[in-house]
C-alpha cells in the first residue's frame, strides 16, 4: 500500500488486530461435527474456504474458474448540461442506479404483493389532502404521504377511492398487519397509520363532511378512535424495534474518528486530481468534466459534512444558496468560515477549514452551474435566492443524501458509515470533557447535553464495566493486555493460561510442568500468527481428494496450533451410574407450563398455596373455552397487533369472568348485567386477591371490551349493542378509580414495610450465592476434569443448581430484573464482547428486556456460563453434548428447564435457590434497591453510570429509591422541616 494514505493503512492495520483478536479467541477450536458438515455438502473446498476466512485465515492460489473477457473500458463522455430525468431521484452514474438492480426483496415483495397498487393521485380526496399537506401544513414530503393513502385505499377497495372504508374496521386491521408481515419495520407500519389518520382528520376537520354527512363524519371520528388504539398497540413493538437498534449499536460498537472519515481518505485522492483540474483552468469549453468527476465533488462535499461535522442529512439537504454567500469567518481564527443552515429543524452550524472553503467555493461557482445546465453561471446570479446549494445533475435538489454518502462508501470499497454512527462517535468521544465543552459539542451536533447523555449513555463496552467495577463491585481496573492460549487439554482458549492450568486443568501438577505448557502454547500461537493463517488452495484440494478427508483435515489442523474437540470414539463404554441419585441425559417433558424440576416446580399438591386452593374451591377458577371465537379474535389481537407475550393469562381472565357472568354461554350481553360485574370484582377481593390483581382482572375485560368496540365491525352489525359496550367500559373506568385509592394503599404498605426492614448490604444480597457456591463449584470441578461423560452424568439436581446458580449471578450480583435473564438467548451469549482495555471482562447484552439490559461477567463467571451452555444446558435440551455451532444464529433461550423450554419464571428460581440453602429470600427489586442506595454518595458521574447499567435513568433512582433509609428519613427532618444543622 506504498501509494495509499495513512489513513488506509491505519485502517487496514486496525482490522488485521480484530482478526488477529477474534482468531486467538474463537477461531482455533474446532468442532468435529462442523467439520464433518462441511465434508457432506456438495462444494466441500468452497465451504472450506469460507470457514477458514471467516476465522481470520487466508486461502491463496485460488484459480479463476472462468476468467471474463477484457471488456474495452468505456471513455467518459464529457457533461455539459445533463439531461433532466423523468425520475424523482437524480439519476446520475452511481446517486441513482438501475432500479431492477438495487430494489431491495423488500421492495420486491411488496410489489409482488400488490401492496404498491393505488388509486390516482388526481382523486378529488387526495387532490385536497395534497394540498392541505403541502400549503397549510408545509410539509415537504407530501407526496409520499398522499401515495401512503393512496395505497392504503386502494387495498380498501380497488374499484373507487372513497371514505367509506372507516365501516370496515377488520379489513383495516388485515390491511397492517399484512404489511407488517410483508416485513416493514413497526416504525414504517406506524407511518401508515399516521397518514391515513391526518387524511381523516383534514376530511373531518377542514372540510364541510359534518355538514353535508353527518352519519359519515361520526363514522370517521369512531374510526379515527379505531386508528389511535392500533397506534397504542403497535407503539410497543416499535420501542421494542428501537431497543433492538441499540442491542445491534452496542454489537457494532463505537467507531473511531478514522473509521467514521475512512470513506474521505479513500477518496481524497481522485477528489484532489478533481479539484486540481479545476484550480488549473483546464476545464474550458474543450476539457470539461465528466458526469463521474461532477458527482464525486458533490458526494465528498456531502460527505465533509455529514462525516466529518457529524450533521444530519437534513443539513446537506436544505442547505441554500444565500446560507453559503452568507457564511461568516472567525474574527479571531480566519482560517475558519462558519456555515448555518436555518431550514434545519435545529438551524445547524458547521465550520469549514480554508482549504474546504476553497473546495466548496469551486464547486459552487464551477460544478454546480454544469449540473444547472448554464455553463459558468457566476455567484451573482444566484445571489439573494432561496435555491438548493447541493444540486444532482438532473438540475433538481439532491433527493437523499444519505444514499450519496452509501453510493460513495460502495464505490471505494469501504465499510458503510450513516450519520447517526458519525454522530455517536463524536458524542462518545466527549464522555471525558469538561461539562462546558460537553455542551459545547452538544451545541455543535445541534442538541442539547441532556439528549447527549440520555442517548449515548451505555453504548460502549468501557461505560458498561467502569459502572460495574467502580460501583456494584469496587473492583480496581486491570488494563492488563494478554493474548488468548490454548488449553492443550481442555482444548479452550483462555485469557490467562497459567490461572487456568493452575485452577483447573493442571491443578495436581508442579509448577514447572504447568510453565513448560504455557510456553509451549506460546510457542503454537506464534508459529500460528506467523505461518499457520495463509493456506494454499492447492494444499485443500489435495486433502479434499484423499481418501480420509475429514482425518486429513484435523492432521493438518492440529499441525497449525489448532483443535479439533468433539472427536467420535469408535466404541463408546457403557453408561454406568456414578452415583445413587438417577442421572439425566434428556428429561420426559412435563405437561405442566412450568419446568418440573426437582425443585423449580415442586409437586403443586405440597406447593398450593391457601389463596389458590381457595379461589379453585370457590370456583373462580372455572372458564369458558379458550376457542370461543370472541376469546380466538382477542387472543390474536393481544399475540399479533399488542405482541403482548403473557396473552394467554390475560385472555383467560377474560374467559374466568365471562364465566362467571354466564355459565352457559360466552357473550358480549354482560354489559347489561353491572351489578352482578360489580359482585364478581368483589368476590375476587374477598377471596384474598391483592386489590392489584382485582385492577389487573378489571383491565383485562376492560382491554376486551376496547377491541371489540374499536378493532370489530360491532358498531356496524350492533349499534345498540356497541353502545352498551362503551357504557360498560366507562362503568369499569368508575370501578377502576375507586379501586386505585385501595391500590395506592397496598403500595404504601409495601413501602412501609421495606422501610422497616431496612436497606440490605451487598454480602446480604449475595449470601445465597455465598451458601451454595461450595456445592456449584463441586459441579463445576466435575464438568472440568471431564468426569461427566457419558458413563458419569450429571444428577437433575446438579443441573439444576447450576441453572439456578447463574440466573442468581445475573439477578443478584448484577441487579438485574428476572426478565433478562427468561429473555436471554443463545445469539446474545455468542455475541458476547470483550472490553479491548480490559480483557479479563465481557459483557453481555439482551435486547428483547425493554430496556436492553446489558451485564458484565468476570474471566471465571464467563467460564461457568460457558460450561452450562456447552455441557449442561445440551442435556436440558435432551441432546447429548449439543455444541455451539447447532445453536449458532438462532434465537432459542439460553436459560433452558429440564422439560426443554425455556425457564418460566426466575423469580421463582431464585426463591427456592434461597429456600434450599435456608437464606433469607432477596428479591431482585431488594438487589437493585440496595445497589442504587450505596450510589448516594457518588458523583453524578457514577450515579449515571450505575443508572445506565441498572438500565434506568438517575432521574428514575432519584425517584423511586429516595427516603428508603432511616438516615435519609431523619436528614429531611432536621434540614428541611427543623432547618437544624448536622
Amino acid at each position: 500500500m506504498r501509494t495509499s494514505s495513512e489513513a488506509d493503512i491505519l485502517a487496514v492495520v486496525e482490522s488485521a488486530k480484530r482478526a488477529v483478536s477474534n482468531l486467538m479467541r474463537t477461531g482455533r477450536v474446532w468442532e468435529y461435527s462442523l467439520l464433518s458438515r462441511i465434508m457432506q455438502s456438495p462444494d466441500t473446498i468452497g465451504r472450506m474456504i469460507e470457514e477458514l476466512e471467516s476465522r481470520g485465515n487466508a486461502v491463496v492460489g485460488i484459480p479463476t474458474e472462468a476468467p471474463t473477457a477484457a471488456v474495452p473500458a468505456v471513455p467518459d463522455v464529457p457533461v455539459e448540461a445533463p439531461a433532466e430525468s423523468s425520475s424523482e431521484s437524480s439519476g446520475e452514474l452511481y446517486q441513482c442506479p438501475d432500479t431492477t438492480k438495487q430494489g431491495t426483496s423488500l421492495r420486491e415483495r411488496m410489489a409482488s404483493l400488490g401492496y404498491y397498487k393505488k388509486h390516482s393521485l388526481d382523486h378529488d380526496l387526495l387532490v385536497s389532502f395534497a394540498k392541505f399537506l403541502r400549503f397549510d401544513m408545509s410539509n415537504e414530503n407530501f407526496k409520499q404521504e398522499v401515495e401512503n393513502v393512496a395505497r392504503f385505499l386502494y387495498f380498501m377497495d380497488p374499484q373507487q377511492a372513497s371514505l367509506l372504508f372507516v365501516r370496515q374496521h377488520e379489513k383495516s386491521r388485515e390491511y397492517f398487519l399484512k404489511l407488517s408481515e410483508a416485513g416493514l419495520s413497526k416504525q414504517t407500519v406506524q407511518n401508515y397509520i399516521k397518514s391515513v389518520k391526518r387524511f381523516l382528520k383534514f376530511h373531518t376537520g377542514s372540510t364541510d363532511l359534518c355538514f353535508t354527512d353527518r352519519v359519515l363524519h361520526e363514522d370517521c371520528k369512531n374510526y379515527i378512535s379505531f386508528l389511535d388504539n392500533i397506534q397504542m398497540a403497535t407503539s410497543k413493538q416499535v420501542s421494542k424495534e428501537t431497543t433492538r437498534k441499540r442491542f445491534d449499536t452496542f454489537q457494532e460498537g463505537v467507531l473511531s474518528s478514522t473509521q467514521v472519515t475512512a470513506v474521505l481518505a479513500a477518496a481524497k485522492k481522485d477528489f484532489l486530481a478533481v479539484i486540481g483540474k479545476l484550480h488549473a483552468g483546464e476545464c474550458s469549453p474543450g476539457h470539461q468534466l465528466t458526469l463521474t468527476e461532477l458527482q464525486l465533488v458533490l458526494y465528498y462535499l456531502e460527505a465533509i459534512v455529514i462525516l466529518e461535522h457529524a450533521q444530519w442529512p437534513g443539513v446537506v439537504e436544505h442547505m441554500t444558496v444565500t446560507e453559503w454567500i452568507s457564511r461568516r469567518r472567525d474574527d479571531t481564527r480566519p482560517g475558519f468560515v462558519v456555515v448555518a443552515v436555518k431550514e434545519h429543524k435545529t438551524a445547524a452550524t458547521f465550520v469549514l477549514t480554508q482549504e474546504q472553503e476553497m473546495w466548496f467555493d469551486l464547486y459552487f461557482s464551477e460544478v454546480r452551474p454544469v449540473m444547472l445546465g448554464k455553463k459558468r453561471k457566476r455567484v451573482e446570479d444566484d445571489d439573494e435566492t432561496d435555491e438548493r446549494f447541493f444540486i444532482s445533475s438532473t438540475d433538481k435538489a439532491i433527493y437523499n443524501a444519505s444514499n450519496d454518502l452509501e453510493r460513495l462508501h460502495k464505490k471505494y470499497q469501504v465499510p458503510k458509515v450513516t450519520s447517526q454512527m458519525a454522530r455517536r462517535a463524536y458524542e462518545t468521544a466527549t464522555k471525558e470533557l469538561s461539562d462546558v465543552q460537553k455542551t459545547k459539542v452538544a451545541g455543535y451536533l445541534t442538541h442539547s447535553t441532556a439528549t447527549a447523555e440520555k442517548h449515548y449513555r451505555m453504548k460502549e463496552i468501557g461505560s458498561a464495566v467502569d459502572a460495574f467495577l467502580r460501583n456494584l463491585r469496587g473492583d480496581s481496573e486491570q488494563p492488563r493486555s494478554r493474548k488468548f492460549l490454548l488449553c492443550p487439554i481442555c482444548k479452550k482458549t483462555h485469557w490467562s493460561l497459567p490461572v487456568h492450568l493452575r485452577r483447573s486443568c493442571m491443578r495436581t501438577s508442579s509448577e514447572a510442568d504447568i510453565l513448560a505448557v504455557v510456553e509451549s502454547a506460546k510457542r503454537a500461537v506464534s508459529n500460528l500468527m506467523r505461518t499457520g493463517r495463509v493456506w494454499e488452495y492447492s494444499l485443500l484440494s489435495r486433502i479434499m481428494q484423499s481418501p480420509d478427508t475429514i482425518g486429513r483435515m484435523i492432521e493438518e489442523l492440529e499441525s497449525r496450533g489448532n483443535a479439533v474437540v468433539g472427536i467420535p470414539t469408535e466404541a463408546p463404554t457403557a453408561a454406568v451410574p456414578a452415583v445413587p441419585d438417577v442421572p439425566v441425559e434428556a428429561p420426559a417433558e412435563s405437561s405442566s407450563e412450568s419446568s418440573g424440576e426437582l425443585y423449580q416446580c415442586p409437586d403443586t399438591t405440597k406447593q398450593g398455596t391457601s389463596l389458590r386452593e381457595r379461589m379453585a374451591s370457590l370456583g373462580y377458577y372455572k372458564k369458558h373455552s379458550l376457542d370461543h371465537d370472541l376469546l380466538v379474535s382477542f387472543a390474536k389481537f393481544l399475540r399479533f397487533d399488542m405482541s403482548n407475550e403473557n396473552f394467554k393469562q390475560e385472555v383467560e381472565n377474560v374467559a374466568r369472568f365471562l364465566y362467571f357472568m354466564d355459565p352457559q354461554q360466552a357473550s358480549l350481553l354482560f354489559v347489561r348485567q353491572h351489578e352482578k360485574s360489580r359482585e364478581y370484582f368483589l368476590k375476587l377481593s374477598e377471596a384474598g386477591l391483592s386489590k392489584q390483581t382485582v385492577q389487573n382482572y378489571i383491565k383485562s375485560v376492560k382491554r376486551f371490551l376496547k377491541f371489540h368496540t374499536g378493532s370489530t365491525d360491532l358498531c356496524f352489525t350492533d349499534r345498540v349493542l356497541h353502545e352498551d359496550c362503551k357504557n360498560y367500559i366507562s362503568f369499569l373506568d368508575n370501578i377502576q378509580m375507586a379501586t386505585s385509592k385501595q391500590v395506592s394503599k397496598e403500595t404504601t404498605r409495601k413501602r412501609f414495610d421495606t422501610f422497616q426492614e431496612g436497606v440490605l448490604s451487598s454480602t446480604q444480597v449475595t449470601a445465597v450465592l455465598a451458601a451454595a457456591k461450595k456445592d456449584f463449584l463441586a459441579v463445576i470441578g466435575k464438568l472440568h476434569a471431564g468426569e461427566c461423560s457419558p458413563g458419569h452424568q450429571l444428577t437433575l439436581t446438579e443441573l439444576q443448581l447450576v441453572l439456578y446458580y447463574l440466573e442468581a449471578i445475573v439477578i443478584l450480583e448484577h441487579a438485574q430484573w428476572p426478565g433478562v435473564v427468561e429473555h436471554m438467548t443463545v445469539t446474545e451469549w455468542i455475541s458476547r464482547r470483550r472490553d479491548d482495555t480490559r480483557p479479563g471482562f465481557v459483557v453481555v447484552a439482551v435486547k428483547e428486556h425493554k430496556t436492553a439490559a446489558t451485564f458484565v461477567l468476570t474471566q471465571e463467571q464467563e467460564m461457568w456460563f460457558d460450561l452450562y451452555f456447552s455441557e449442561v444446558r445440551p442435556v436440558m435440551l435432551g441432546k447429548k453434548r449439543k455444541r455451539v455451532e447447532d445453536d449458532d444464529e438462532t434465537d432459542e433461550r439460553f436459560f433452558i428447564s429440564s422439560t426443554d423450554k425455556a425457564i418460566y419464571n426466575a423469580s421463582n428460581d431464585l426463591e427456592w435457590l434461597h429456600k434450599k440453602y435456608q437464606v433469607p429470600k432477596v428479591t431482585s427489586q431488594m438487589a437493585r434497591r440496595a445497589y442504587e442506595t450505596a450510589t448516594k454518595e457518588l458523583s453524578d458521574v457514577q450515579k449515571t453510570k450505575v443508572a445506565g447499567y441498572l438500565t434506568h435513568s438517575t432521574a428514575t433512582a432519584e425517584k423511586h429509591y429516595r427516603m428508603k433509609e432511616i438516615g435519609s428519613a431523619v436528614d429531611a427532618f432536621l434540614r428541611n422541616l427543623r432547618g437544624d444543622s448536622e
